[in-house]
């Protein structure tokens, strides 16, 4: 898989799967264009998530949550090969009140490894299956670059981890009502 190229040790994984009742084309078409505030739960997570930046005028509010939108938070796109694998990558200190997510390119993620942050990538796998099913993962991996970040995220994510999962979850439900009703 793709995502091991770029995080292959990792402290942290989180994985979810979707069977759909689609080809693996029109997966990676829907995987592409689906609006995530379309859900609003996923709407008010993010909200609560960017209350402390938008409070002090850091972030904008974001009408529409696609992979586009991702990307233009601070992720970076790592690998992507069209309905197989697409893994995007942060770095940041999740973990602190802004998130404190450093600006790069693929080149740097590969080669980062400073103390007190920490790297996640994220990956969405395409599977076909028999029938024009297909079952659509993504994993979410994250590796702190020393002990110090380490307990911070492990502190973190103790609150958050739930919440990304259900993200994750949903997303993965609105990508099924969008290829399966396409």
């Amino acid at each position: 898989m793709l995502i091991d190229q770029w995080l292959p040790t990792y402290d942290m994984r989180e994985h979810h799967d979707v069977l759909i009742r689609a080809t693996p084309e029109e997966v990676d078409s829907a995987l592409r264009r689906t609006d995530l505030a379309r859900s609003p739960l996923i709407r008010g997570l993010f909200a609560v998530r960017n209350l402390p930046s938008l409070r002090l005028g850091l972030t904008p509010a974001r009408r529409r949550l696609t992979l586009d939108e991702f990307q233009a938070t601070g992720f970076v796109l790592l690998a992507d090969q069209p309905a197989v694998e697409m893994v995007l990558g942060v770095i940041g200190r999740f973990w602190t009140v802004r998130g404190e997510l450093l600006p790069i390119g693929a080149a740097e993620f590969a080669a980062f490894g400073q103390p007190g942050y920490a790297k996640a990538a994220l990956n969405f796998a395409i599977f076909p299956l028999a029938g024009d099913r297909t079952r659509l993962a993504t994993e979410t991996r994250v590796h702190c670059l020393d002990a110090a970040s380490r307990r911070q995220f492990r502190g973190y994510w103790t609150l958050i981890g739930p919440f990304s999962g259900f993200v994750r979850r949903e997303w993965l439900r609105l990508v099924r009502d969008t290829a399966e009703h396409s």
